[in-house]
């Protein structure tokens, strides 16, 4: 029989971080406490900048499962939540919503896993986010990187980035 591991507080830290976050937002726009031109900037930072950072920075986190999973939940949730807010006059920007942006979480958690599948089958080995500057070693895996992981990368960034805008 398996044991279920918990999880560890420092996986679960970004989560909770990222949960009050978002109720915070919810928060402000229902308080009415910003304006609403300051609120879209906001979200569209806040939605935009926290997967590519949470992404890069955590991307060995997000080999567990279970965290993958709990931020894939999140991310489907902010997808619904986009699709149902998206019709807001406010939000409205010359080309599409500042909530689009709430997709980029998962989008992004999206690319990475197929990215990451695609190092494990083709490369046999997991892919190492290009972000340390210009290290070209990677201390904790202990190897150099790839053209695979600068690839890899670039796909996660761009289409983390830009696939949003297009819905």
């Amino acid at each position: 029989m398996t044991r279920i591991r918990r999880l560890t507080l420092p996986k679960l830290l970004p989560i909770i971080i990222y949960v009050l976050i978002s109720i915070g937002f919810y928060m402000a726009y229902q308080l009415q406490v910003v304006k609403r031109a300051a609120f879209n900037e906001a979200l569209m930072f806040f939605e935009l900048v926290w997967p590519l950072m949470f992404i890069v920075i955590f991307h060995r986190q997000l080999r567990d499962w279970r965290v993958y999973l709990v931020w894939l939940t999140i991310g489907i949730i902010q997808a619904i939540v986009c699709n149902m807010i998206s019709d807001m006059s406010f939000l409205k920007l010359p080309r599409g919503t500042s909530a689009d942006a709430m997709l980029a979480l998962p989008v992004g958690l999206t690319l990475y896993q197929a990215c990451r599948q695609i190092s494990l089958t083709v490369c046999h080995h997991e892919f190492i986010f290009i972000y340390k500057g210009m290290s070209r070693y990677d201390e904790v895996e202990r190897r150099s990187f790839t053209p695979w992981d600068v690839t890899f990368s670039l796909i996660i960034f761009l289409g983390t980035v830009l696939i949003p805008e297009l819905f």
